[in-house]
């Protein structure tokens, strides 16, 4: 799985010059025995209306909550967490990702390492 998002991340790299795109997406996995299992992710499309950053628009926003609650793929698995390449600045959490985050993952209390 890593391996697929990392070949995703160069393949969104060199597709433009200077930087490339960014790419994201949202991580599936379980909790087992006080344990984070990520099991698999879901590319998630970014219409890069704002420039090659990976920046949500409102059109994209409402598929990402989709996902985020679970329609994402059958099965036990949830959305565990998300993903982002940065190839155009530091590896960080802006003040947009810390929103998203938010907006998209209420219930971090209920993890176990918060």
């Amino acid at each position: 799985m890593l391996d697929d998002i990392r070949l995703a991340v160069m393949d969104a790299f060199f597709s433009l010059p200077r930087g490339g795109a960014e790419i994201g997406g949202i991580l599936l996995g379980q909790f087992v025995k006080r344990r984070l299992v990520i099991a698999d992710y879901v590319p998630l499309d970014c219409e890069h209306a704002f420039g090659p950053s990976f920046t949500l628009s409102r059109e994209t926003m409402p598929d990402w909550r989709r996902c985020c609650v679970g329609g994402a793929k059958p099965g036990p698995a949830e959305a565990v967490g998300w993903y982002h390449s940065h190839t155009r600045s530091e590896i960080f959490l802006s003040e947009a990702d810390q929103d998203l985050h938010g907006r998209c993952f209420p219930n971090r209390g209920r993890w176990p390492w918060c």
